[in-house]
């Protein structure tokens, strides 16, 4: 097993979709060199969060950043997400960025999910959730959640 490789990135294969990422996760949930994981643009939707979750609830995950920005996962895909992130204590950073998720009744039961997985995270400080248009609505869902050491942008 390598070692000394700790980033991953898989940017722009949109060939990968949710079937490229579950096989990917189920070889990443008992990685613990694998520090930082990216993948932009890969066609990824909420059916692969299921395999990301599962990922981050592996006690050897030891990933530190995900980055998802320009996938589909939307509100559906952000709820599943949160799952995993609810029993992961290594994660840092999170890019969701432009990933369809608004303020439709799914997408805002997501952001509830997901601000309850955050409000207790024990290392999450960076969340980026731009270009997802959750407008005020969708604000009002996470403001509760957020302490001040985590940093949104959206």
């Amino acid at each position: 097993m390598n070692t000394k490789l700790t980033t991953l990135n898989l940017d722009y294969n949109q060939n990968l979709k949710s079937e490229g990422i579950a096989a990917l996760c189920r070889g990443l949930r008992t990685n613990s060199t694998i520090k930082h994981l990216s993948a932009q643009y890969c066609s990824i939707d909420s059916h692969g969060t299921e395999n990301i979750a599962e990922m981050l609830s592996f006690r050897r995950s030891s990933l530190v950043s995900i980055n998802l920005a320009g996938n589909r996962i939307g509100g559906k895909g952000l709820a599943k997400l949160s799952q995993g992130l609810s029993q992961n204590g290594t994660l840092a950073e999170l890019i969701i960025a432009d990933n369809e998720i608004r303020f439709s009744a799914d997408d805002l039961a997501g952001l509830e999910a997901f601000g309850n997985a955050i409000a207790t995270h024990p290392s999450l400080a960076a969340i980026n959730l731009v270009q997802n248009f959750i407008g005020n609505t969708g604000g009002r869902v996470l403001v509760p959640s957020v302490s001040t050491y985590i940093r949104i942008c959206r």
